[in-house]
Order: C-alpha cells, then sequence, then structure tokens
C-alpha cells in the first residue's frame, strides 16, 4: 500500500497515477518498491515511448575477492562439502580486453575507475573508499554522459569521451573468465590474465530502474549496498569450503604492481 505522502508526489507528477501497463517503474528511485504501470491518460499516449526512453538504469555491485577456489570446479557435485550448494548453473566463457585510464591515480584515489572494456567505456564508483571503506562495492557507469560527468567532477577539466576523458592509459590487459552462478543471485568467476595472474571473484549485483534526471538518495544507495554486502557475507560464510585461502590482490592492483616493479628494475 503506498503511504499517502508517496501518492501525492504521484498525482503532482505530468503523468498523473496512471501509465502503461507494459512498463514497470521505481517511483520516486530511492524508495524499496516497484510500482506497477496500468492505463496511460489519453492525453500521454503519444509521449508513451518517450516516456520509456527515460527509464535509467542504477547497477550496484558488491564483491569479494578470494586467491582461488578450493576445489577444481564448481560444476561437480561430488566435489562439493556440506552444505551443498542449491543450484549451480554455468556461465559463457568469456574474454575480454580492458584498458584502465586515471591521471597519477587522482581518479582512484576519489574512489572511481575508468576503463574501457572490448571498447566500451565502463566505470566503477566508490565514493566510501575515500572514508577508508574496502574498496568492495561500486556503482557501474555504463554511460558516456555519466562517465563523463564523474571525471569532470573530480579533475574540474572538460573531459570528452573521444580525448579518453582527458586520461592517461594505466593499465591494458586481457582476461580469460570461466563463471557459474550459484544459488540464484550470486556470479562466482575465476579470471585468468595476459600477464599472469589469476584471482576469484564473487559478485553480487543489482538493478534499479527510475526516471532519467532524477536524482538517486546516496545514503539509500548506501543502504542497499550495505544490504548486499550482509548477504554475500552470509554466502561465502554458509559456502567457507569453497574459497581457497591466502592472501589475494584483484587484477588491476597485480598489473600495477608488476608494472612499477618493472620500471623500478626489480626482479618479480
Amino acid at each position: 500500500m503506498l503511504s499517502t505522502s508517496i501518492l501525492a508526489r504521484l498525482k503532482s507528477s505530468p503523468y498523473g497515477t496512471d501509465y502503461p501497463s507494459r512498463l514497470s517503474i521505481k517511483l520516486p528511485c530511492h524508495m524499496p518498491f516497484r510500482l506497477p504501470l496500468k492505463h496511460l491518460p489519453s492525453r500521454y499516449l503519444s509521449t508513451a515511448p518517450e516516456f520509456a526512453n527515460r527509464l535509467k538504469t542504477i547497477n550496484l555491485e558488491v564483491e569479494r575477492k578470494v586467491p582461488c577456489l578450493a576445489i577444481p570446479t564448481l560444476s561437480d557435485p561430488s566435489l562439493w562439502s556440506n552444505p551443498a550448494f542449491i543450484s549451480v548453473d554455468p556461465l559463457p566463457f568469456k574474454i575480454f580486453h580492458d584498458v584502465y585510464y586515471d591521471n597519477n591515480d587522482t581518479l582512484s584515489s576519489h574512489g572511481l575507475w575508468v576503463r574501457q572494456r572490448n571498447g566500451v567505456w565502463q566505470a566503477k564508483v566508490n565514493p566510501s573508499v575515500r572514508r577508508g571503506r574496502a574498496n568492495t562495492r561500486f556503482e557501474e557507469l555504463r554511460i558516456e554522459s555519466d562517465i563523463q560527468k564523474a571525471v569532470e567532477a573530480i579533475t574540474r577539466v572538460e573531459a570528452q569521451a573521444t580525448a579518453n576523458f582527458g586520461l592517461n592509459k594505466m593499465a591494458d590487459f586481457t582476461t580469460y573468465r570461466e563463471g557459474w552462478r550459484v544459488d540464484g543471485d550470486f556470479m562466482v568467476v575465476r579470471d585468468n590474465t595476459s600477464f599472469g595472474w589469476g584471482v576469484v571473484e564473487i559478485e553480487l549485483e543489482e538493478q534499479i530502474k527510475c526516471v532519467g534526471g532524477e536524482e538517486v538518495d546516496e545514503k539509500w544507495k548506501e543502504r542497499k549496498m550495505d544490504e548486499m554486502d550482509r548477504r554475500i557475507e552470509m554466502f561465502m560464510e554458509k559456502y567457507s569450503w569453497a574459497w581457497g585461502k591466502g592472501q589475494v590482490k584483484g587484477k588491476l592492483s597485480a598489473y600495477l604492481d608488476m608494472t612499477r616493479g618493472i620500471r623500478s628494475g626489480r626482479v618479480r
């Protein structure tokens, strides 16, 4: 049941409380409910496609890294320990080429990582890095204009995608990924890189639909990722037998350590 205040906001919007039945959005997008969209008033029928095009997806991700799996593969139930996974579905094998960009760690020190994956611009945002939080939760940006705004907010310099957002290349490598969807919601991926580094990542993703242009409450996103954090911690604790032990380092950190070692003349 919608609260009186929310109904009042909907009635005061230019679209009223009725929407096309084929659409479903979260409005306002910082509220944790999904609003079914039924019938658009006749005066808005011509603008329905335009309204649909305004829908924006917020991509949230929480992850954990382990150095390896404790078993050769998740695909063989005979290797599972107790408790057993509820379900494991293999994901298609992937190969992707990542090129990361920054200017003397200016972006990463503010919790922003910009890359081209197979030629497509992407970015990960984690403002909590500045508050000393672990680098395990992100909002993913997949639209060039959103990436441009994020870069310009830090550098204070106009940034165009055609000029690599005014950034310099900092890393360049290929990843070979084997993966599984476990218990419906969790992705476990085993990555091996072209420079010889391997790591396993456990990921939980959530997509939230909202109307483009509406600001999403940052505190709501943080609470949502807190909830995702708790879920992934419970998942990893439940299946602790599956994860290899030892120190872990992500692909980008390992690449930067390797290249800095080469530049300094250290033997690795």
